[in-house]
């Protein structure tokens, strides 16, 4: 992958986790304000479920884009060239 399409990978899965936090802190504010309709903590725990299983995924999902984006036949011949033949 070129260093500019992984780059732009880090910065689109940075962007997206960021917004995930947003998003969960303003579900924890929102949930705090009225005493007589406060968030519970299986809510908590599910939203910190939530947030945790989503950027687990975009950071693997960021990372196995890059992984299937590397020229394999490259390193391959890499190897064959620097490797001594046995025999």
């Amino acid at each position: 992958m070129e260093n500019d399409k992984l780059e732009q990978a880090v910065a689109d899965a940075k962007a997206q986790i960021s917004r995930k936090i947003d998003e969960f802190k303003a579900a924890l504010d929102s949930g705090t304000k009225d005493a007589n309709c406060f968030i519970t903590l299986t809510e908590i725990e599910r939203r910190w479920a939530e947030l945790k299983n989503s950027t687990n995924k975009t950071y693997s999902d960021m990372i196995s884009a890059y992984l299937s984006s590397l020229d394999e036949s490259a390193i391959i011949k890499s190897k064959k060239e620097n490797t001594p033949e046995r025999g």
